[in-house]
C-alpha cells in the first residue's frame, strides 16, 4: 500500500509539474521552431514595452555607407513602428569580435563581399544559415554544439529543413536539379526574413594609372582580385604595387581567417590546390591533374589528385601530398573556423606516394571544387606539426612569419598599419608586381585622398561610396572601376532573442525597410535591388521568385500586422508586447 501511495504522489507531482510548464509556456508563448516564436508577456502596457535595442555598426568615418543606412533604417523604425534603437558604435575588430562571431548585438549592419569562391551557393548559403543545433553562434563552444554551421551564421538561424536542403543539393550534379533545390532553400530563408538584405552596392573601385595599367577586376572582387594582385602590369621602373584598405589585418593565420578580406591576405602567401578564373570557374592551380571515380558511396566519391612536381614553400621545402593531407587533418582536429563545416563530408585522406592524392568522401559533392578545393590554403607540415606544443589552441596561433608556396613572401606586418609581401620568384606562374604594400586607412575620404595624391595606386577594400568615388574620378590618373558584385548590405537581426524570434515582427521591420530609398539616396544608383544573399549578379542561382516573398515598404501594413498579432501602442506611441 505504502509503495502504491508513494506512486500516486509521484503522479500527482509530475502533472503539476507538466500544469505548471504548459501555463509558462502559454504565457510567454515561447516557440523555437524555426526562429518563428510568438510572444505574449503578462503585465500593463507599461511593462510591456519593447525596451530600447541596440543596433550596432562601425564608427561614421569607417564605412559612410553603413553609416548612412544605419540612420536610415533607424529612423524609419522608431517613426513607423514606435521602436527605440541606440546606436551601438564599435571599431570594426570590436564589431566582429563580439557581434559577427559573439552575437552580442540585437541588430547589427553588415556588408558580404562577393568573393568568387561565393558564386557557387553550396558555399555561400550554409557558412550563412546552416547550423546543427538552435542559438548557433559562430564562436559557440564546440562542446556545446559539436557538429557546429556556418562560419557567418551571426543571426543565430536555425532550421532543420533548410539543413536538409544543403545537404541533398551537395549530391545533384545536374545544375536543372540543383537548382531546384537553391532555389527552394534561398526561398526559406527569405520567407523566415533570416536576414534582411538591403540591396547589392556596384563594386566600385578606384586606381591611379600612373605607373600601373593592364588591371584586371574580377566579379565581386574588383581590383583586389587575385588575378589582379599577380598580373597588374607596370608602366615603367616603379614596381612596387601600393594598395589601400579601410582593414586592418586581424590575423595571417590561415586556419583561423574568417573575413573575406583576411582571406585575401592569406591567398597572396599560401595557395590553393584551385584557384577559380576571372569568369568564376576552377582552374587547376596547385593541381596537374585531377578526376573523380565512382564509390558504394555514390559518384565522384572518390576524388584522385596529382600535384605539380615545381611547387616549393617559401623556406626551400617541396611542397608533396603530405602537406595536404595535413591540412585536412590539421583543420579538422583543431576545427578551423574556415573550414570545418566543409571537412565534415571528408571521409579520410590518403597520399599515394610523393605528389598523390585521394580524397574519400561520405557522399557525392558537386560543388567540392568551389566549396573546398579553390578555399583550402595549403600549409606546410614541417611548421604546422610543432604548432601544438607552443600553444594550447592552434588555431588561434599567431603565425608570425608565415611561410606558404604562394606567389608572395611574407615580408612585414604592422597590425594597424600595413603589410607588406614581396614576390616569390620561384613561383611557377608569372608575377608582376615585386612588392605589395597593403596601407590600412581609417575612412573611405582618406583613401579616395590618397589615391587622388597618387600616393596609393588601387582600392584593396569594400566598394566606395558612390558619391567619393564620383568626385574622386574627375581628378588627373585617377580611373574607377565598376566591376560587377553579388556582395550585399544587410541587416542582421538575433533571432534567439525577442523581439526578433518573433516572424510577425521581422515582417514588420521588413514593411518599413526603405530599400529604394537607400539605393538612390546612399548609392546614387549604384545598386541592384536585392532580397536574398544570392543577388542578381551572381546570374547562375539568381532566383527572381524571392521578390515575390519579400515585403515591399509599406509601413501601414507593418503596423497592421503587428496589431492582429495583439501587439499594442502606449500613450506615447512606443511599441509593446502582445499581452
Amino acid at each position: 500500500m505504502k509503495k502504491k501511495a508513494r506512486l500516486i504522489r509521484r503522479s500527482q507531482i509530475i502533472v503539476k509539474s507538466s500544469l505548471i510548464m504548459l501555463c509558462l509556456i502559454m504565457l510567454y508563448g515561447v516557440s523555437l521552431l524555426g526562429g518563428a516564436g510568438r510572444l505574449s508577456y503578462a503585465g500593463s502596457l507599461a511593462e510591456r514595452r519593447i525596451p530600447v535595442q541596440n543596433f550596432m555598426t562601425n564608427p561614421e568615418g569607417y564605412n559612410a555607407a553603413m553609416w548612412e543606412i544605419v540612420n536610415l533604417v533607424k529612423e524609419s523604425w522608431e517613426r513607423e513602428l514606435g521602436l527605440t534603437f541606440k546606436k551601438y558604435v564599435r571599431d570594426h575588430d570590436e564589431v566582429l569580435a563580439k557581434g559577427f562571431y559573439g552575437g552580442q548585438f540585437d541588430v547589427m549592419v553588415m556588408y558580404f563581399s562577393g568573393v568568387a569562391a561565393r558564386l557557387d551557393p553550396g558555399f555561400m548559403l550554409p557558412l550563412r544559415f546552416y547550423a546543427t543545433c538552435p542559438h548557433f553562434y559562430p564562436r559557440i563552444p564546440r562542446e556545446k554544439c559539436p557538429e557546429g554551421g556556418g562560419g557567418f551564421n551571426v543571426m543565430g538561424y536555425y532550421n532543420p529543413e533548410f539543413n536538409k536542403l544543403m545537404d541533398k543539393q551537395k549530391t545533384v550534379f545536374d545544375y536543372g536539379e540543383r537548382k531546384k533545390i537553391i532555389d527552394k532553400a534561398i526561398e526559406m530563408t527569405v520567407r523566415d526574413r533570416a536576414t534582411l538584405v538591403t540591396c547589392a552596392p556596384n563594386m566600385l573601385h578606384l586606381m591611379n594609372t600612373k605607373n600601373w595599367k593592364d588591371e584586371k577586376p574580377m566579379v565581386g572582387e574588383g581590383l583586389q582580385s587575385f588575378w589582379n594582385c599577380i598580373g597588374i602590369k607596370p608602366k615603367g621602373k616603379e614596381k612596387t604595387l601600393k594598395a589601400g584598405s579601410i582593414y586592418a589585418t586581424a590575423t595571417l593565420n590561415p586556419m583561423a581567417v574568417l573575413s573575406s578580406q583576411d582571406y585575401r591576405n592569406a591567398r597572396l602567401i599560401y595557395d590553393s590546390l584551385m584557384r577559380l578564373g576571372s569568369d568564376g570557374k576552377p582552374v587547376n592551380w596547385m593541381i596537374e591533374e585531377i578526376k573523380g571515380l565512382e564509390s558504394s558511396k555514390g559518384p565522384n566519391t572518390i576524388i584522385v589528385i596529382r600535384l605539380r612536381e615545381d611547387l616549393k614553400f617559401h623556406d626551400g621545402v617541396q611542397v608533396t601530398a603530405d602537406d595536404v593531407k595535413f591540412t585536412v587533418d590539421f583543420a579538422r582536429k583543431y576545427h578551423s573556423p574556415n573550414l570545418f563545416t566543409y571537412l565534415k563530408d571528408i571521409d579520410r585522406v590518403e597520399t599515394e606516394g610523393k605528389f598523390g592524392i585521394r580524397i574519400y568522401l561520405k557522399s557525392p559533392w558537386a560543388g567540392i571544387s568551389h566549396v573546398l578545393l579553390s578555399r583550402m590554403l595549403i600549409v606546410p607540415k614541417h611548421i604546422w606539426e610543432k604548432v601544438p606544443e607552443k600553444v594550447s589552441n592552434p588555431i588561434e596561433w599567431a603565425n608570425p612569419k608565415p611561410i606558404g608556396s604562394g606567389p608572395f613572401k611574407f615580408e612585414s606586418w604592422e597590425r594597424a598599419a600595413q603589410m607588406v609581401v614581396t614576390k616569390n620568384k620561384d613561383y611557377f606562374h608569372p608575377v608582376e608586381p615585386e612588392r605589395i604594400v597593403k596601407v590600412r586607412f581609417e575612412t573611405n575620404e582618406m583613401l579616395a585622398a590618397s589615391i587622388e595624391r597618387g600616393e596609393i595606386d588601387i582600392q584593396w577594400a569594400d566598394p566606395m561610396p558612390a558619391t567619393i568615388a564620383m568626385r574622386a574620378q574627375k581628378k588627373k590618373n585617377v580611373k574607377l572601376i565598376n566591376a560587377p558584385n553579388m556582395g550585399h548590405m544587410v541587416i542582421e537581426l538575433k533571432l534567439d532573442k525577442r523581439p526578433y524570434s518573433d516572424l510577425v515582427f521581422r515582417k514588420a521591420l521588413e514593411y518599413c525597410l526603405p530599400r529604394k530609398q537607400i539605393i538612390t539616396q546612399i548609392y546614387n544608383g549604384f545598386a541592384d535591388s536585392a532580397v536574398s544573399t544570392i543577388p542578381v549578379g551572381n546570374k547562375a542561382w539568381h532566383n527572381p521568385k524571392v521578390f515575390d516573398i519579400a515585403s515591399e515598404y509599406n509601413p501601414k501594413k507593418g503596423r497592421q500586422i503587428l496589431k492582429n498579432a495583439g501587439y499594442e501602442w502606449d500613450a506615447d506611441g512606443n511599441l509593446c508586447y502582445p499581452q
